[in-house]
């Protein structure tokens, strides 16, 4: 865990869909949730000024041992 981090959600992976692209898919439950109090979550219309953090050419392959849990 982030110690500085407020606010924060742990899941456990039920699911994983990986066609090969530059994202996965992933299904999780909640197993631990904080919150230090109200908070305004982020929502994707506000994030549009975000640039991507790499291409989808840098992809590691394979994509299995991307994707193996840990």
């Amino acid at each position: 865990m982030l110690r500085q981090c407020p606010n924060w959600l742990a899941v456990r992976r039920i699911a994983l869909l990986d066609e090969g692209g530059d994202h996965v898919c992933l299904t999780t439950e909640p197993v631990a949730v904080h919150t230090a109090g109200p908070f305004r979550p982020l929502r994707l219309s506000e994030a549009g000024y975000l640039k991507a953090g790499h291409g989808a050419e840098e992809r590691p392959e394979p994509p299995s041992e991307r994707a193996a849990p840990a």
